[in-house]
């Protein structure tokens, strides 16, 4: 009902602009075709049913919890250290700096493979946003006196 009363009040855009709202809407329809199909096949599981199979689960004993908790804890944290590099020293800075330092740190990779990764991710954010979209990048309060991008 709420794709439907999306795709109404997207035709009512001018044609150019209802483009992208159309293909957000058709993979939102193909998504609701699937979980339907899934739940009439008798396929389908909530996300609530599965809770006791990851580390989620919170029936186990106070081990449990604390570990949720702790996990839970560490990537808020990344989330503001995240947000604070963005804040002080730009986009695409911050972004640098945060895949090294998150990667090499959680995905526990080698320097050289964070490194490349940190490297091919950046590129890649840097020329699908600035130059393919012509996005202006935030700068942060430091990053306009970083001579790097």
């Amino acid at each position: 009902m709420v794709a439907g009363a999306l795709t109404i009040e997207t035709l009512t855009y001018r044609p150019r602009v209802r483009r992208v709202p159309l293909m957000v809407i058709a993979v939102l329809n193909v998504l609701i075709a699937l979980k339907l199909a899934f739940i009439l096949l008798g396929k389908y599981t909530d996300v609530f049913e599965r809770l006791d199979d990851t580390s989620g689960t919170f029936d186990v004993g106070d081990e449990e919890i604390s570990v949720s908790v702790t996990r839970q804890v560490r990537v808020l944290a990344w989330v503001v250290v995240a947000v604070s590099l963005i804040y002080l020293f730009g986009f695409v800075i911050a972004t640098a700096v945060f895949i090294f330092t998150f990667v090499q740190s959680e995905a526990d990779m080698s320097t050289e493979h964070a490194l490349l990764f940190t490297v091919v991710a950046t590129v890649f954010i840097y020329v699908a946003f600035v130059e393919l979209l012509s996005l202006r990048m935030y700068e942060g309060l430091y990053g306009p006196a970083l001579p790097l991008f």
